[in-house]
């Protein structure tokens, strides 16, 4: 497997941080308006596709390499065997656009308010 060619400390600090980051994210739509839901997942998308990688994820790898994704990483560590090219345009591009979306129809559809 690939994967184990990386060398890094698994489940180390940077990764509970990264953890803790995508949670968060993903937690957004009821917490946060949903134009800065949308707002930062327009920049994740952009920095996916400028940067061809997260920048947490190099932080947590100590290097650069656009094929490498965090989740998929971790997946496989799982031992679940997902198409890597598919896990990264999930992960990069169709769950920040389904974010926006649910947080779009849960505040301003269903009328609920966010917290901050």
């Amino acid at each position: 497997m690939e994967e184990d060619n990386y060398k890094h400390n698994d489940f180390g600090g940077v990764f509970w941080f990264h953890l803790v980051i995508i949670v968060l994210l993903y937690s957004s739509w009821m917490f946060f308006y949903w134009r800065w839901v949308a707002a930062v997942a327009i920049l994740i998308m952009l920095q996916f596709l400028v940067l061809k990688q997260c920048l947490v994820t190099t932080m947590e790898f100590k290097s650069f390499d656009s094929d490498r994704n965090w989740t998929h990483y971790y997946l496989t560590k799982m031992g679940l065997q997902l198409n890597k090219k598919v896990v990264n345009s999930v992960v990069c591009y169709i769950c920040p656009l389904i974010l926006i979306g649910i947080a779009y129809c849960w505040q301003i559809v269903l009328d609920h308010k966010p917290f901050f």
